[in-house]
C-alpha cells in the first residue's frame, strides 16, 4: 500500500508477490519429492550460474580504462548512461543473446525489448 506505487502497480506486486510464494512452494513440493541434492542440481545450481553470469557481464560493461569516471558535480543523466561499453564476444553474442553488444543502447532507451535491441542498434547507431 506505498504511496509510490499506483493502484495498477500495486495489483501487479501483489501477482508478483503470489507468483514467488507458487515458486518458493513448488521448489518444497520438490524437495519433499525428489530430494533437497536433486532440487539443488536441478534448480539451484543454474539459478546461480544465471546470475553468475549477470554480474560478470554487468561488471565487463561498466568497467574499462577508457570509460570517464564523473564526481556528483559533473555527472547528468546522458553522461551516465554513455558511461558504459558494448563488448564483443564474437560467436558468443548469440550465446548471450546479444546484450554484450546491445548494451550502450540499452542505457539510452531502455525500453527496446532485448529481442528486438540489435536491430535497432544497428538502426540507430548507422551515421
Amino acid at each position: 500500500m506505498s504511496p509510490i506505487f499506483t493502484e495498477r502497480e500495486r495489483i501487479q506486486v501483489l501477482l508478483s508477490d503470489l507468483g514467488l510464494l507458487a515458486v518458493f512452494y513448488a521448489i518444497k513440493i520438490a524437495v519433499t519429492t525428489k530430494g533437497a541434492a536433486w532440487v539443488t542440481c536441478m534448480y539451484g545450481v543454474p539459478v546461480v550460474g544465471v546470475h553468475v553470469f549477470f554480474v560478470i557481464i554487468t561488471y565487463l560493461h561498466h568497467t574499462h580504462l577508457s570509460l570517464p569516471h564523473y564526481d556528483s558535480t559533473e555527472w547528468n543523466w546522458i553522461k551516465g548512461a554513455l558511461s558504459t561499453i558494448d563488448r564483443d564476444f564474437g560467436f558468443l553474442n548469440r550465446v548471450f543473446h546479444d546484450v554484450s553488444h546491445t548494451h550502450v543502447l540499452h542505457h539510452l532507451i531502455s525500453y527496446i525489448p532485448h529481442y528486438q535491441a540489435k536491430e535497432a542498434r544497428d538502426a540507430t547507431f548507422q551515421f
